[in-house]
């Protein structure tokens, strides 16, 4: 892009262990960016991996946060968010399981309807790489149905889109920071979950174990305990 303008959206990309897929990444966001004309940036926070994050190009629209320490995925997700520049970020993985074709269905969502802070992706016919990740996905979904009342069909899809309005609010909130995105959910006054089509998973083994799955149903009775029962229930 020869002109760097303000960019239209930011795609956030948190980052550990896995930069091999990053170069891959970088490139179909690059040309789906530039072929339609539309302003934007990438920010990767590499969370503290043992071998550090090196990007294979130097842009305008590049930009990379590197942790000395891992802080885990969703403290590296909020500290990306915080440095987008866009009015809508999109979160997603570093080996975009979600095409930018379709993830822009959730920005644009976001861009026509004023009132929606949060459009969240779910993942078309997924299938978990291991039945642990199976299993704790029906397991968290009835958690969040039973102590929030929210009826998601896919909580651990990491591709979501945010109005940088309900980021704000977030980072003044008094609330846990993680799960960061239980936390958006009750902030923001609307929200939707969209279905979306994934790409192939290449036969990769999954690294969710039980110990990360009980880690996670903590951090969301932990995040009832803490915000109390008082939270405004978003409309979905």
């Amino acid at each position: 892009m020869p002109v760097q303008r303000k960019p239209t959206i930011s795609v956030v990309i948190p980052v550990f262990k896995n930069g091999d897929a990053i170069p891959a990444a970088l490139f179909e966001l690059n040309e789906f960016f530039v072929v339609r004309q539309i302003a934007f940036e990438v920010i990767c926070v590499d969370d503290g991996s043992p071998v550090p994050l090196t990007l294979p190009e130097r842009a305008p629209w590049l930009k990379l946060l590197r942790l000395e320490k891992n802080i885990g995925q969703q403290r590296a997700l909020a500290l990306g968010l915080a440095a987008a520049t866009a009015d809508i970020a999109v979160t997603t993985d570093a080996d975009l399981p979600i095409l930018p074709e379709h993830f822009m269905r959730l920005t644009e969502m976001l861009a026509h309807d004023g009132s929606l802070d949060l459009a969240l992706g779910a993942r078309d016919r997924y299938l978990h790489s291991a039945q642990i990740r199976a299993l704790g996905s029906r397991a968290v979904s009835l958690m969040l149905r039973i102590l929030f009342s929210y009826r998601l069909k896919d909580f651990g899809c990491g591709t979501n889109a945010v109005r940088m309005s309900l980021v704000r609010r977030f980072q003044s909130a008094r609330i846990p920071r993680s799960p960061i995105k239980l936390a958006m959910l009750a902030l923001c006054q609307k929200y939707v979950e969209v279905t979306l089509p994934t790409r192939g998973q290449n036969g990769k083994r999954s690294s969710y174990t039980i110990f990360r799955l009980a880690l996670l149903a903590l951090s969301i009775i932990w995040f009832r305990l803490t915000s109390g029962f008082s939270l405004r229930k978003p409309q979905p």
